[in-house]
């Protein structure tokens, strides 16, 4: 299964898991959170994903604003983009 993009979110460095991409999967079990938002597969990554201090990890979460400020996939470098799209498929 080939994931598509659904958002991308930058906190600018609050967490270290800078970056959020979610994605348009929703797992039938977890398809709302207990307050009834829709729940999504994200991947959470930072500038340094290949190194041991980095991260590049699958998880859960719901879409919005507490993720940090919405950007687009070509505001991140080439890099990272390309991380990105390969972690995706």
């Amino acid at each position: 299964m080939s994931l598509k993009i659904r958002s991308i979110w930058d906190n600018n460095g609050e967490t270290t898991d800078r970056y959020t991409i979610v994605t348009n999967y929703q797992d039938s079990g977890r398809e709302k959170d207990f307050n009834g938002h829709p729940v999504f597969l994200a991947l959470s990554i930072n500038q340094n994903y290949n190194s041991p201090q980095g991260g590049s990890m699958f998880g859960y979460c719901v879409e919005g604003d507490h993720l940090g400020k919405k950007i687009g996939l070509k505001d991140l470098s080439l890099e990272l983009q390309g991380h990105i799209i390969a972690r995706l498929k």
